[in-house]
């Protein structure tokens, strides 16, 4: 009975750490999408017409959001140029 809670569990316990896994990126990933988001930076910081800043202000929170979901801050100043 023991035996098998602990397996259970142990189960339970890699296919959690497998689906974090899963999630993160590799470095090179992150890096491209870290240039997405400094891209997207420059051009609103430059500026534009009002469709093109809204188009350039979607498109740097979905990259945001993709480098939060894969764990790129674990890569720190290697992402730096």
């Amino acid at each position: 009975m023991s035996q098998s809670i602990i397996i259970v569990i142990l189960s339970v316990s890699l296919l959690l750490s497998a689906q974090t896994f899963a999630k993160t990126a590799s470095l090179k990933q992150c890096k491209t999408i870290n240039s997405q988001v400094e891209n997207y930076r420059n051009k609103r910081k430059k500026g534009g017409n009002g469709k093109n800043m809204t188009v350039w202000k979607i498109k740097l929170r979905e990259y945001e959001v993709d480098f939060k979901k894969k764990q790129c801050r674990r890569y720190g100043n290697k992402l730096r140029p």
